[in-house]
C-alpha cells in the first residue's frame, strides 16, 4: 500500500526540480543579458529559456504547497514545531513560497518584456536566485530530518550554524524584513511602470 509519506517524497522531489529548473533558468537568462561577449546567444536562449522559467516557477510553487499540506499530514502541526530542524525548514519553506510567489507576480504583470528594463531585470533576478537559494535550504533540512546527511553540511559547518537549534526570527525582525522586502520591490515595480508609460508617450508622440 502507498502511504501517504510516499506521496510527500514524490511532491518534495518535484517541487525541488521545478524550482532549480526556473531559478537556473533566469540565472541563464540573466548571465546572457549583462555579459557582452554572450549577448549575441540571448535571443536563441530567451525563445526556450524564459517561457520554461515561467512554467516551471508556477508549477513548482503549486507543488510546494501541496507538498507543505501532505507534510502537514504526515506530522501534525504540533509535533512538527517540537523539531528544531522541522521548525528551520518551515521557515525555509515558507520564505521559499513567498519569493517565488513575487517572481511569478512580476512575470504575469510585465511579460517577457521586463527583461528590456535593467531595473526590473536585475530585481525580478536576485528575487528568484534568493527563492532558488530558500529552495535549496529547506531541502537539505530535509535530508536531516530523515536522520541522513546534507550536500550543504560543510556550509553549515563554516558558517557555524547548529542545525539542532531553532533558527526561527523574532516576529519583529521577520515583520520588518518582510516589510523592506515589500518597500524595495514595489518600489522596483513602480519605477518599471513610469518608465513604460513614458516610453509608450515617446512612442506615440
Amino acid at each position: 500500500m502507498v502511504t501517504v509519506s510516499s506521496y510527500h517524497t514524490i511532491l518534495a522531489e518535484l517541487h525541488t526540480g521545478m524550482l532549480v529548473l526556473a531559478g537556473l533558468c533566469v540565472l541563464i537568462l540573466a548571465v546572457t543579458r549583462a555579459v557582452p561577449g554572450m549577448r549575441k546567444y540571448g535571443p536563441r536562449v530567451a525563445v526556450m529559456l524564459e517561457p520554461t522559467s515561467y512554467v516551471s516557477a508556477v508549477g513548482g510553487t503549486v507543488v510546494l504547497v501541496l507538498s507543505g499540506i501532505v507534510g502537514i499530514l504526515i506530522r501534525s502541526i504540533d509535533v512538527l514545531f517540537m523539531l528544531p530542524v522541522a521548525q528551520n525548514k518551515v521557515m525555509f519553506a515558507v520564505f521559499a513560497l513567498n519569493l517565488w510567489v513575487i517572481v511569478i507576480v512580476i512575470r504575469a504583470k510585465f511579460g517577457s518584456s521586463l527583461w528590456d528594463n535593467r531595473r526590473l531585470a536585475t530585481t525580478y533576478t536576485l528575487v528568484a536566485l534568493a527563492a532558488l537559494g530558500f529552495v535549496t535550504l529547506a531541502g537539505s533540512l530535509s535530508g536531516h530530518l530523515t536522520m541522513k546527511e546534507s550536500p550543504l553540511d560543510p556550509l553549515y559547518q563554516l558558517l557555524n550554524m547548529d542545525l539542532n537549534k531553532s533558527l526561527l526570527l523574532p516576529e519583529n525582525v521577520s515583520y520588518a524584513i518582510v516589510l523592506a522586502m515589500v518597500i524595495v520591490i514595489g518600489a522596483t515595480l513602480v519605477l518599471s511602470l513610469r518608465g513604460r508609460k513614458r516610453r509608450a508617450r515617446t512612442v506615440q508622440a
